[in-house]
């Protein structure tokens, strides 16, 4: 079994609607968690139609873990999502890499990544060969496959991504070093 995250907003801006429904063709050995980045109820109108659709592989969560436990969420799942329906909501969205808090949350933990096939998040996944893109999300059962199938190798690489170009230290350690020197 496969669980498959995405972490923050419930929302169609991250294309929540469309996920959950594609959730219905997915083997049940796929499994999706729909983790709120703040407490909803099952009445909110948006939360009741992902939950009518009954999907068996679609699993929300709308009571979030606190910050700091946010970790142990992450590490229970084996592949992260980073979804953005750029088409409805503007450019602004598409180059939204570096900006993704979940992305950089899912390779530190080693997490291989779904993502939107966004030009900076294909660069990044190709670069690193730390996830894939999609271009329908009826693709993603077998992007998961695909994943899965050399597990090893992407979550290496996603630490590695992680590593390069999110790990905040690296870069701000000079800054703290020029700091206390400067006193």
């Amino acid at each position: 079994q496969a669980i498959i995250l995405h972490l923050g907003w419930i929302h169609d801006v991250m294309d929540s609607y469309n996920l959950s429904y594609s959730t219905l063709e997915w083997e049940s050995n796929y499994q999706l968690i729909l983790h709120e980045r703040m407490k909803r109820s099952l009445y909110d109108p948006y939360i009741k139609r992902l939950s009518d659709l009954k999907s068996n592989s679609l699993h929300l969560s709308l009571n979030p873990v606190p910050y700091n436990e946010l970790c142990k969420l992450i590490q229970s799942c084996d592949i992260g999502l980073v979804i953005y329906n750029t088409s409805s909501y503007g450019s602004s969205w598409e180059n939204i890499a570096k900006a993704s808090g979940k992305l950089a949350d899912y390779l530190a933990f080693g997490k291989p990544v779904i993502c939107s096939n966004l030009p900076d998040l294909r660069k990044l996944t190709s670069d690193y060969n730390c996830g894939l893109c999609y271009n329908d999300l009826s693709e993603i059962p077998s992007l998961i496959s695909k994943i899965l199938n050399n597990y090893h190798y992407y979550s290496e690489n996603a630490l590695k991504c992680f590593d390069e170009e999110f790990d905040f230290s690296k870069s701000f350690a000079p800054f703290l070093e020029f700091i206390s020197r400067a006193r």
